[in-house]
């Protein structure tokens, strides 16, 4: 077995360097292999597209893990 799924986690700042509040933190997990993970940084995220769905743009609420499927990317946002 190969991982070779990976996550960028987005953080939107303020021009001083702090956190901004205001907007929500995005997460974009991708999955270059051909077998399906399952992972997710801790905290309530909500899925803001799957490029393997039949509904990409369908919004479960996740907070344990999240299936990402084979060869695919799923962006999800944190307020």
């Amino acid at each position: 077995m190969k991982l070779g799924a990976f996550g960028l986690l987005l953080t939107p700042l303020t021009a001083d360097g702090h956190r901004d509040a205001g907007h929500p933190d995005l997460l974009c997990l991708i999955n270059r292999d051909d077998i399906p993970v399952s992972f997710l940084p801790a905290g309530s995220w909500q899925q803001i597209c799957d490029s393997s769905a039949e509904t990409a743009f369908a919004s479960p609420h996740r907070e344990r893990a999240t299936p990402v499927a084979a060869r695919s990317v799923q962006i999800l946002c944190r307020p």
